[in-house]
C-alpha cells in the first residue's frame, strides 16, 4: 500500500508534471476560511487510526518528493536511450550508439537509478512492516527513510543532468523535454527535508551522538 503512495509521486514526475508547470512551487491563499476539519498540527497525535497515519510524518514527506526524482531519472534515460539511433547531429558524428562513452554512461546511470530506488522501496517497506504489525518506528528505522529519500533524491538529480550532457546540444531547446527534467530535478534537491545536511545528520545518529538539527 505504501509503495502504491509514493510510487504514484513517481509516475507524475516520469510523465513530465512537476514544478514549472503545475506552478507547486508557487502557492497563495488569501482571505478565505478553512474549515478546522481541513487543518492539522504538523507533529500533532494523529487523529486518524489508520497505519498510514503512524508512519512518521517528515520522513513520508521526505519520501514523496524524492520519488518525483526517481520518475525524473527513469523518464531521462528512457528519452536518452531513445536517442541512440539518430544519425543526424550537428556536426556530422557517429550516432550516440556508436559511442562508448554514452553506452558506458548510460549503463553506469541505468545501475545507479535502480540502486537507489532499491534502497529507497527497502527502507520504505521495512518501517511499513513494523507500523502494520502495530510497533512504532524507531528512530534508527526513520533514519534510514531520511537517509534513503535523501540519496534517491540528489543520486538521481545527477543522473538526469548526466543525461542532460550525454544527448548533446539538443537538449537546450525548450521543446525538448530534457532540460524541463533537469529544472524539476534540482527543484526536489532544495527541499528542506532533503538537503545535503541529511547526511551529517544521519551519520550523527549511526555513531550515536545527538544530530545538530533537528532529526529524522
Amino acid at each position: 500500500m505504501l509503495r502504491g503512495h509514493i510510487s504514484r509521486c513517481s509516475a507524475r514526475a516520469s510523465t513530465g508534471r512537476s514544478s514549472p508547470r503545475s506552478s507547486s512551487h508557487d502557492l497563495r491563499l488569501k482571505d478565505k476560511y478553512v474549515e478546522e476539519q481541513w487543518t492539522f498540527v504538523r507533529g500533532g497525535t494523529p487523529l486518524i487510526d489508520e497505519p498510514l497515519y503512524r508512519y512518521p510524518a517528515v520522513a513520508y514527506q521526505a519520501q514523496v518528493h524524492a520519488a518525483v526524482n526517481i520518475g525524473l531519472a527513469r523518464a531521462a534515460l528512457d528519452m536518452l536511450a531513445g536517442m541512440s539511433g539518430v544519425t543526424k547531429t550537428t556536426t556530422g558524428a557517429p550516432r550516440l550508439a556508436d559511442r562508448a562513452y554514452y553506452r558506458s554512461g548510460l549503463a553506469q546511470a541505468e545501475a545507479q537509478l535502480r540502486s537507489a530506488r532499491a534502497f529507497f522501496f527497502e527502507c520504505a517497506e521495512a518501517s511499513w512492516r513494523t507500523v502494520l504489525a502495530g510497533d512504532p518506528v524507531l528512530p534508527a528505522e526513520a533514519n534510514l527513510l531520511r537517509l534513503s529519500a535523501t540519496h534517491a533524491a540528489h543520486t538521481c538529480a545527477d543522473i538526469v543532468m548526466q543525461a542532460y550532457k550525454m544527448a548533446g546540444i539538443s537538449a537546450i531547446y525548450r521543446e525538448n523535454r530534457m532540460q524541463r527534467l533537469v529544472r524539476d530535478s534540482i527543484v526536489v534537491t532544495q527541499h528542506a527535508f532533503l538537503g545535503e545536511g541529511n547526511y551529517d545528520a544521519s551519520g550523527a545518529i549511526f555513531v550515536g551522538i545527538p544530530p545538530i538539527t533537528p532529526y529524522p
